[in-house]
Formats: structure tokens, C-alpha cells, sequence
């Protein structure tokens, strides 16, 4: 019994190697789409300070309420906005040139920081908006996307189109190398984006009239695939 166990467990590995042997050709298609933008994503924010937590806090409240009224007045539904990030953090004195050894630093304020994520489909309202924003007194925006608001619609489509493309180039290359295709032994998706929204970065607020164009958004996706060739 103890021979039939070996015989077969080298009978095994003999075949295992021979499938591991085997010729092959992988592919890869790619696909690429460009759409035109149909939402909006901005981050708006306001930062305030004071000689403690409670008056910062209070000037923050007031300019925000102002920013959201700006906002709502320019046409943006209460739906479209959310509060995105928000912090309260002590201000510190510096550190004098002549520090003694024994310097430490004191709480002198402090800092509130709060910002609104606005998402909407009024695109062509990007710099009204951003006006609006500076005008109630808003002193940060921290990054201006223009995306595509369902970009899995799209999904289907790029991954048929990449996989027709990786096939074509498997003929191409196997006509080329004088090789036959014999049957697909694997297939997988990479891991490519779709549907990268177009960003801007906002290094100051924007001055009146703002000119922003949306643009297209481009979504990618590919294929590889793996041949059994003879």
C-alpha cells in the first residue's frame, strides 16, 4: 500500500509539471472614455479665531450661517451641501529668538476651522458659487472637483471594449508568432480607475466673476487575459 501511495503521488507531481509547462500568451486591453462632467464637488470653509474657544466658535457660527444663506440665495438646495470637516485648536505663542532653557509655549487663542462639502448637478454655477462663498466670508476652499455623478453606468461598456481589444491583439500577436490559440485560461480585470473626478486645487478665494469650466472626465478600465497557446 505504502508503494501505490508513492507511485501515484510521482504520478502526480509528473503531471502537475507538465500543466505548468504548458505555452502561453497574455494580453492586455485597455479602454478609455471621456465624458462630459455632470456633478460638482466643492469644499468651502471658514476659519476663525479668538482670545478663547467660545468667541472663535461664535465668529465661526456667524460666517458659516452667512455661507450657507450666500449659498442657498445663489440657488443651492439644502440637499446639496454638508458639513465636511470641523476643529477646534489652541493657538500658541511663538517662540521668542532669546527663549530661555526653561521656555515653554502659552495658549494665547484659538482657531476653529470649519468647512461645508457642496455636491450639485449645477455645474455651470462653479464660480457663481465660489463668489457667493467669498462675498459671506468664506476664506478657504480647500478643492474644486468636476466628476461624473454614476460612473458604474459606464462600467460595462469600457470593460466589453477592453476585452474586445485584448482578443484582437491575441490574434494579431499569435498570427504573428505563428502560434494557435487553444482555449482562454484565464481573465481578469485590472485595477484601473473609472471615473477620476477633474480636480482643482484653490490656493486663495477666487475674485469675482470667477471663469471655471467643467470639461470631460476621463474613465479607463483594462483587461488581461491569458492564452493557451500551441
Amino acid at each position: 500500500m505504502r508503494n501505490l501511495i508513492i507511485a501515484l503521488s510521482m504520478a502526480a507531481t509528473t503531471l502537475l509539471s507538465a500543466v505548468e509547462e504548458l505555452p502561453s500568451l497574455s494580453v492586455r486591453g485597455y479602454a478609455v472614455l471621456s465624458q462630459p462632467a455632470d456633478q460638482l464637488n466643492i469644499s468651502l470653509g471658514v476659519v476663525s479665531q479668538g482670545k478663547n474657544a467660545k468667541e472663535a466658535l461664535l465668529k465661526n457660527n456667524t460666517q458659516m450661517n452667512q455661507l450657507i444663506k450666500a449659498l442657498e440665495n445663489s440657488g443651492l438646495g439644502e440637499n446639496n451641501y454638508q458639513t465636511g470637516d470641523f476643529s477646534i485648536n489652541p493657538l500658541y505663542s511663538p517662540r521668542p529668538r532669546d527663549a530661555a532653557s526653561d521656555w515653554s509655549p502659552e495658549i494665547i487663542g484659538f482657531e476653529v476651522r470649519n468647512s461645508l462639502d457642496v455636491t450639485t448637478d449645477q455645474i455651470d454655477k462653479a464660480g457663481t458659487f465660489i463668489d457667493a462663498a467669498a462675498s459671506a466670508g468664506a476664506n478657504s476652499i480647500n478643492h474644486i472637483q468636476f466628476q461624473i455623478s454614476d460612473p458604474q453606468k459606464h462600467r460595462d461598456a469600457l470593460i466589453r471594449a477592453a476585452t474586445k481589444n485584448a482578443i484582437e491583439d491575441a490574434k494579431s500577436l499569435s498570427q504573428a508568432a505563428d502560434v494557435q490559440l487553444i482555449k482562454i485560461t484565464a481573465i481578469s480585470i485590472d485595477s484601473s480607475q473609472i471615473g477620476a473626478p477633474r480636480q482643482f486645487m484653490m490656493k486663495a478665494m477666487a475674485a469675482e466673476n470667477t471663469p471655471i469650466a467643467a470639461g470631460d472626465v476621463e474613465m479607463s478600465a483594462g483587461v488581461t487575459i491569458v492564452y493557451q497557446i500551441d
